[in-house]
């Protein structure tokens, strides 16, 4: 049993009529990349994902975190610590508007552009403002096309509103960092207390939060750089396996 979701509810949304409306902002923290060269090829692709999906993508690093790299939208904010804590990172939620649509996300993952249909999705349901969810992460493997569920049931995408996060940044400990097993257990027993648990919902049956095997991912990725995002696209939108997916 996921140890992360239990009694968390699973929703069934109906998105044949909903339009794409992008989530506010997600909020991250990469590795460095002159650390390793796998992880910069892996981050980069999961950035450049994450677009598709929100209108603004915030990053707790300096630019040469990320050998300066550049988009529309995207922000750096210098961490205060390394890696950036949990509450630093929500931080950043004081600028925003109470009813804008944050995530926080693992820096390696992938995300389908569907996930584009969450805001829409979840006012059609009439969860009003008091909601947030969670998701843990599918394994792609770049060399079959393979979408299977991962070996821990670690999650790797939180997303409420700036009111929901506000909240969280003043009750979190300091020291919890994005990426621990401790920060899945501290935020899910923290929401599930805090919101009405029909409201706090578990999104994995979306099969929208995607981890490349990062060996296959960095070879297919070193040979052809547009080969793993054109997969990704694909597998992502198109291709995933339909029994457990609920949306269109």
């Amino acid at each position: 049993m996921n140890p992360y979701s239990q009694n968390v509810k699973t929703v069934t949304f109906n998105t044949e009529k909903v339009v794409e409306n992008k989530l506010d902002v997600i909020i991250s923290s990469v590795r460095p990349f002159s650390q390793n060269s796998e992880y910069a090829v892996l981050q980069t692709n999961a950035i450049n994902s994450w677009f598709n999906v929100a209108k603004r993508v915030v990053l707790f690093n300096l630019p040469e975190d990320t050998n300066n790299l550049q988009r529309q939208g995207l922000v750096y904010v210098g961490p205060e610590s390394n890696p950036p804590s949990i509450r630093q990172m929500l931080s950043y939620c004081k600028l925003l508007n109470i009813e804008e649509i944050v995530a926080l996300v693992n820096a390696d993952v992938i995300l389908a552009p569907r996930l584009a249909k969450l805001p829409a999705a979840v006012y059609a349901h009439s969860f009003g403002r008091a909601w947030a969810c969670v998701s843990r992460r599918m394994v792609l493997d770049t060399k079959t096309g393979a979408v299977t569920p991962p070996d821990d049931w670690g999650l790797d995408f939180f997303c409420s509103t700036v009111r929901i996060w506000n909240d969280v940044a003043i009750a979190i400990p300091g020291v919890l960092t994005f990426g621990r097993v401790i920060w899945d257990n501290w935020t899910n027993s923290f929401l599930k207390g805090y919101i009405d648990s029909t409201k706090y919902f578990d999104l994995s049956n979306w099969q929208c939060i995607i981890h490349p095997i990062h060996g296959e991912h960095f070879r297919l990725q070193h040979d052809n750089p547009q080969q793993i995002d054109s997969l990704a696209r694909s597998l992502t939108h198109n291709g995933l396996p339909r029994k457990q997916i609920n949306i269109p």
